[in-house]
């Protein structure tokens, strides 16, 4: 089959992050991508079983959906959400330290416990 040049690039392109384990890192990332997209078919095993299947699909598809795809990052695993997980936590950092303050308790966040950090939206916090 003798594909558009942009085509083979996007591919090209897919198959190194594809080898590389960032683009489809997981079984379980091959298994929603294939839900998502309905490409028929039992779900593969492994992640080489899934090759056929993945790059037959994505070689009848427009290069520019394919590079959306891969640039959208949804199919990247677990990792990409690491910066996301950074905010959470800082913030939740924060909520702690304002929810020290305002009751008079050491500035520590690691030491306050899940019940005693409940209360973050400045709410006094009299449960006795």
């Amino acid at each position: 089959m003798e594909l558009p040049a942009d085509r083979r690039s996007v591919l090209a392109e897919a198959a190194t992050r594809y080898n590389d384990k960032a683009f489809l890192p997981i079984a379980a990332d091959i298994r929603d991508f294939c839900e998502n997209r309905r490409i028929p078919g039992t779900p593969p095993k492994s992640r080489a079983a899934a090759i056929p299947r993945l790059f037959g699909f994505m070689a009848m598809t427009e290069a520019g959906a394919v590079q959306e795809i891969l640039d959208s990052g949804y199919y990247s695993g677990p990792s990409r959400l690491g910066p996301i997980a950074d905010a959470i936590r800082e913030l939740s950092r924060e909520r702690i330290r304002a929810y020290n303050e305002r009751n008079g308790l050491p500035d520590n966040p690691e030491s306050v416990s899940a019940a005693g950090a409940e209360d973050t939206d400045g709410a006094a916090d009299d449960r006795s």
